[in-house]
Parts: structure tokens; C-alpha cells; sequence
């Protein structure tokens, strides 16, 4: 017999593995991509949304004045925008099971709101839409989930 033989035990396995993973992302979507959305999440509203890039646009002083009076005893005290009763934040993150939707599939992770008044607030501050930094380390992710499961 003439020609190179090679033996490459146990590489068409773990190929057919990252395959498997790569066609199937369900599990990676639900249990890594999922809980990276709602740290990120969390991270936005903390820091309203300079962790994603451009900070949302400022609260008019009189109307801020005036949420932390009336808001005082919520999340963050009427302190951070968007939060007043905690309602949105709770039902983007997951939090609130009532306004909050996931869907998941083998190949898409769909989240979104169903709080009467996001579409508005969402115009003038976007909160689900995510800089590169997250979209990168979610990426980065699902490449480590492929080649190391």
C-alpha cells in the first residue's frame, strides 16, 4: 500500500461534537447567554447605560427633584433613570416574570418587555439595544461553548 495514512484518534469525535454544539446553541442560549444578558442588564440600568457606550440622556432637573421624593422607598431610592418603581427594570431582567418574555430555540434567544409604557421610554432611552463590548463577550462565549462545551 502507497500513501499517508494518519490516525487522528479522537478528532473527528470532538469535530462532530463542536457540530453538534454549534447547530444546537438551545443549551449555550439558555444557560450562558441568558444569565450574560442579565448581567449586562443589570450593569446598563446601574450605571444608565455608560456601561454600553453613551449614557441615556438626562432627566430634566424638576423632574428628578421630584422623584426622589415621591419614588424614595423604591429600587434606588428614585436616584437612577428609569427606575421609578422598578417595574421595567425588573420585567428587561427577568426579574418579573409577569411583563417579561423569553423565547429560546435551537439558533435564537428572544427577551423582550411587555410593560404598557417600554416601546415609549425606549425611544428616547434605548435599553435594548447593546454596545460591542457585550455583544463581543457573548460571541466570545458561544465560541468557548462550541470548542470546550
Amino acid at each position: 500500500m502507497t500513501g499517508i495514512q494518519i490516525k487522528a484518534d479522537g478528532i473527528g469525535k470532538k469535530l462532530d461534537t463542536m457540530i453538534s454544539r454549534a447547530k444546537n446553541a438551545r443549551a449555550y442560549l439558555n444557560r450562558i447567554a441568558y444569565p450574560m444578558y442579565q448581567e449586562a442588564q443589570l450593569e446598563r440600568w446601574k450605571t444608565e447605560n455608560v456601561s454600553e457606550g453613551a449614557p441615556w440622556k438626562r432627566l430634566s432637573p424638576r423632574y428628578l427633584a421630584q422623584k426622589k421624593i415621591r419614588f424614595a422607598s423604591e429600587p434606588y431610592s428614585g436616584r437612577k433613570m428609569l427606575v421609578a418603581t422598578g417595574r421595567l427594570l425588573k420585567s428587561v431582567v427577568g426579574s418579573e416574570r409577569r411583563y417579561h418574555r423569553k423565547i429560546v430555540t435551537d439558533k435564537k434567544l428572544i427577551i423582550s418587555t411587555t410593560v404598557p409604557y417600554a416601546a415609549e421610554v425606549a425611544e428616547v432611552r434605548p435599553f435594548m439595544v447593546f454596545g460591542n463590548n457585550t455583544k463581543k463577550k457573548i460571541l466570545e462565549g458561544f465560541r468557548k461553548y462550541v470548542v470546550y462545551g
